[in-house]
């Protein structure tokens, strides 16, 4: 029997029927992942994950090299998948990523500049119902990708950058929509990265498979 995955808490069940029109019954999340391959607990924990609607990921790393393929492969994926992609990587993410996309594929994302969104005076909130409001306004699926090009906890202390995580996850789990987030490694300090790694339910490293995030505790806010 395959093992499925809130995508809200992460909880692993044998039984789907626990979501769908059921809630989860830790969280009360109604989104799943389904890991086909694996037949028991011990192997869904192993098992790479594929990005599905509700997800929240993190992909840290220490050189956008690195990192531009799973970029362009979760690019390509929405866009495959008819959805509205909106990207706001810092610069030389961007510079890494757009040489791996084919023209229709970079001319069809929304690119924004991650220093417009997260800049002094961010609101975490209003950033996260902003992109709740485009997720329900929108008939398509919406991918979001992005990070900062500098130290979040400069716009943010740790306890906020752990809520609008939060918050983020909440959101995916609620409209459906994916949220990739790119956290170099080079600029965010320790306080930035332990926030990440407590509060994305997906996570990879350096370009490497998305895994499930055995450090992410769920947290309702």
């Amino acid at each position: 029997m395959p093992v499925y995955e809130c995508a809200r808490c992460n909880n692993l069940t044998y039984s789907a029927s626990r979501f769908g029109s059921i809630q989860c019954d830790q969280c009360g999340g109604t989104r799943h992942r389904s890991l086909e391959h694996a037949y028991s607990f011990d192997e869904a924990r192993d098992e790479p994950r594929k990005l599905s609607d509700g997800d929240h990921c993190c992909l840290g790393f220490d050189d956008p090299v690195d990192v531009a393929q799973i970029c362009a492969h979760v690019i390509g994926t929405g866009l495959a998948a008819g959805a509205r992609v909106i990207a706001h990587p810092p610069a030389d993410v961007r510079a890494a990523i757009e040489p791996l996309l084919e023209p229709h594929e970079a001319g069809a994302v929304e690119w924004t500049d991650s220093d417009l969104l997260y800049c002094p005076g961010f609101d975490p909130d209003a950033a996260v119902d902003g992109f709740r409001a485009i997720s329900d306004a929108e008939a398509r699926p919406l991918y979001v990708l992005g990070g900062s090009g500098m130290d979040l906890c400069e716009v943010m202390t740790p306890p906020e950058l752990r809520r609008f995580e939060h918050l983020v996850t909440q959101g995916t789990s609620e409209t459906g929509m994916v949220v990739v987030c790119l956290y170099d490694r080079r600029l965010q300090s320790a306080g930035s990265m332990e926030a990440a790694q407590a509060t994305h339910p997906l996570t990879s490293d350096d370009g490497g498979p998305i895994k499930r995030n055995e450090r992410f505790a769920y947290v309702g806010v």
